[in-house]
C-alpha cells in the first residue's frame, strides 16, 4: 500500500507541474479564453474562472479575470462576492490537497529533523510570503503552501482573509479608474 501512496504523490506532482508549465507556455491563449469565457457566460463565467485560477497551479492572476469582467460593465459588487467565494472556494481544497498528498512525499525525501525546520520556517516566515502573494499579481498557490505545512490557522488568516481584502481593494480600485 505506501507504494501505492508514493505512486499517486508522484503522479499529482508531475500532474501538478505539468500544467503549471502548460499555464506558461499557452498564457496567451488562456488570457484570451478568459476574456471570450466571461464575454460569453458571465457571472458563471467568473466564477469558474476565479475557481480554477485558486485551485490550479499557475502563474495566472485572478486580476485578469475580475478586470475584464469589470471591462464588460458587471456590477463591481457582484463581481467581487463572486471573486471571493470562488476564491475560497478554489484555494482552501488546493491548500489540503497540498496538506494531505504531501505528506508522504515530503517524508521520503526530506528526513524528519529537516521536515520540522521545513514546518517551523513555513509558519514563521511563510505566513508573510502568503500576504505578498495574495495582495500581488505574484503566483499564489495555496496547494504549495499546504505542501509546506503552513498552518490552517495561518492559511486562512494570511491567504484566505488576505486574497479577500484584496479582491475587495483591487475591484474598488479599478472601478474607480475604468
Amino acid at each position: 500500500m505506501n507504494g501505492y501512496y508514493k505512486l499517486l504523490t508522484w503522479m499529482i506532482t508531475i500532474g501538478v507541474l505539468v500544467l503549471f508549465v502548460a499555464g506558461i507556455a499557452y498564457r496567451v491563449n488562456v488570457e484570451e479564453k478568459v476574456q471570450t469565457s466571461i464575454a460569453i457566460y458571465g457571472f458563471v463565467g467568473l466564477f469558474v474562472i476565479v475557481f480554477l485560477f485558486e485551485f490550479i497551479p499557475q502563474i495566472l492572476s485572478t486580476y485578469i479575470p475580475v478586470t475584464t469582467a469589470l471591462l464588460f460593465g458587471m456590477d463591481p459588487f457582484a463581481v467581487c462576492i463572486i471573486s471571493i467565494v470562488a476564491s475560497a472556494m478554489g484555494s482552501i481544497p488546493a491548500f489540503e490537497i497540498g496538506r494531505k498528498a504531501s505528506r508522504r512525499f515530503i517524508n521520503d525525501v526530506i528526513d524528519k529533523r529537516a521536515h520540522r525546520k521545513v514546518e517551523r520556517y513555513a509558519n514563521t516566515w511563510g505566513k508573510w510570503v502568503v500576504v505578498i502573494a495574495a495582495f500581488s499579481p505574484l503566483p499564489y498557490i495555496p496547494m504549495l503552501f499546504g505542501a509546506l505545512k503552513l498552518t490552517r490557522k495561518n492559511f486562512y488568516i494570511y491567504g484566505v482573509l488576505a486574497k479577500t481584502v484584496d479582491f475587495i481593494v483591487s475591484i474598488a480600485f479599478l472601478t474607480i479608474f475604468i
